[in-house]
């Protein structure tokens, strides 16, 4: 899979997950590569105005990531951060 990895929920309840190349809302749309290998596209063409929300999904893999190294490094005291 190339590009960023990434989630897109439509308006019409629909999710898909998969990768971009490039995404910006600004423009009409953009092309998304669907992850599940067992899907019968191989490349969507996703219109901006029919996407309710967008996001990467490997951002939140990172923060959480960094977080949980974080903690690990600190005693637990019962404190929350």
């Amino acid at each position: 899979m190339q590009g960023r990895k990434v989630e897109v929920a439509f308006v019409d309840g629909e999710i898909l997950q998969g990768s971009v190349l490039g995404y910006n809302p600004k423009d009409s749309g953009f092309f998304l590569f669907p992850s599940d290998p067992k899907s019968n596209n191989h490349r969507v063409f996703v219109v901006n105005s029919a996407v309710k929300n967008f996001r990467y999904l490997e951002d939140q893999l990172a923060q959480k990531t960094r977080r949980d190294d974080y903690q690990s490094l600190v005693p637990d005291t019962g404190a929350s951060f």
